[in-house]
């Protein structure tokens, strides 16, 4: 990020994802998200690390899952096809799973290149971020039902032991409206655009 005359350039080692746009940029115009309105705002402000780089920031787990199955095929075949979770030092993927995991742990402080599988070392971490995944999956599990043929990504992020946020881009705009009905509830114009 870049803002000449207020931030000087610096690296971070504080695990953030583009879900932490919004909340930064509302603090930066100082801008009060209602309180009725911030359980449904995903992610953080990221106002404190680009004031000091080296601040305090308790870690979390970003999940992904691009989820591709063919039309009118049972999404559970899929489940874990094309999926991760992630915090600062971990990465659990699998990329070529089905209806059954094929993880592989990547220790992103010794090898960020993602080359060796260290899931046999560690299987406690396999376990902690494979649990993370499977809140993903509760929480998405309707949207899927409710879809027949579906190409989307998914972005949720565990903080402190709960399900924090879930954003879903969908290719279809049918979809993206039972998404938004279903996580929302009503969605407003804001809540739309930020899906």
């Amino acid at each position: 990020m870049r803002w000449p005359g207020t931030i000087q350039p610096a690296d971070c080692g504080a695990l953030a994802a583009h879900i932490d746009c919004f909340p930064t940029l509302a603090e930066i115009a100082g801008a009060k998200i209602p309180a009725d309105v911030k359980p449904q705002v995903e992610g953080r402000s990221l106002v404190t690390l680009l004031e000091n780089p080296l601040a305090s920031w308790s870690d979390r787990v970003l999940i992904s899952h691009q989820g591709r199955w063919p039309k009118f095929a049972d999404p559970n075949e899929s489940k874990f096809k094309m999926c991760s979770a992630r915090n600062t030092r971990w990465h659990l993927v699998s990329e070529n799973g089905g209806a059954e995991p094929k993880w592989q742990l990547f220790d992103l402080q010794a090898d960020y290149g993602e080359k060796t599988d260290v899931a046999a070392q560690h299987p406690e971490v396999v376990k902690e971020l494979a649990a993370a995944f499977a809140t993903l999956g509760k929480a998405a599990e309707q949207v899927v039902k409710e879809t027949a043929s579906a190409v989307f990504v998914s972005t949720a992020v565990m903080q402190n032991g709960r399900l924090d946020g879930l954003i879903v881009l969908a290719t279809q705009l049918r979809l993206l409206w039972r998404i938004a009905k279903i996580y929302y509830r009503r969605p407003s114009p804001r809540q739309m655009l930020y899906l």
